[in-house]
């Protein structure tokens, strides 16, 4: 089954990442798959159904297919996903938070560019599902410290509470966090790793 997503050209290709599978019920089948792409969007895909003709892109309709998010910096540029997302149920057990960072690692030029990265972790929900409309959705959380030591960087970040479901914070409700990466030219292209 081939499933179209919006987006690409021949002046800007698009590509998809790596996928993330889940396995909602445990049954050893795929349900759902997550997959970023280089115009920053991050798909998820719906393949529950038994019949693959009825496989899709779990937002929007076949002719006009939405991302459940689109990563962006602060001016509005998309940020290319070039790394699986980590997927883990989230607290509340309605559905997924996911966990990616973006930047692009491909091509010759890559090595030159300096544009501003970040990683995401946002909340697919299950029991009402809706499509997250951007940085104004998510919670900022910031770099505080970065300290070198025997060689290696360690750093420190904020922990600005997410206002889940009550707004216990200014801002309303919230569908998870961002953080910009601070360098120049820093950016993430492999997996992430979830610990604890």
């Amino acid at each position: 089954k081939q499933i179209i997503v919006a987006g690409g050209s021949t002046a800007t290709p698009n590509a998809l990442a790596t996928p993330a599978l889940v396995d909602l019920d445990s049954d050893g089948d795929v349900d759902f798959a997550y997959a970023g792409d280089l115009l920053g969007n991050m798909w998820k895909f719906n393949l529950s159904a038994n019949n693959p003709s009825s496989w899709g892109v779990a937002f929007g309709s076949p002719s006009s297919p939405q991302p459940l998010f689109v990563a962006t910096d602060s001016g509005g540029t998309p940020q290319p996903i070039t790394s699986a997302a980590e997927v883990t149920r989230h607290f509340s057990g309605d559905g997924y938070q996911l966990y990616f960072g973006t930047g692009k690692y491909l091509e010759a030029t890559d090595i030159a560019t300096t544009s501003q990265q970040t990683f995401y972790s946002i909340w697919d929900k299950e029991i009402s599902p809706t499509t997250i409309s951007g940085r104004g959705d998510l919670q900022e959380q910031t770099v505080t410290t970065t300290v070198s030591a025997s060689g290696n960087l360690y750093r420190t970040t904020s922990a600005n509470p997410v206002a889940w479901d009550a707004p216990v914070v200014a801002g309303g409700t919230k569908r998870g966090w961002f953080m910009d990466l601070p360098f120049s030219g820093e950016r993430s292209v492999s997996k992430s790793t979830l610990y604890g």
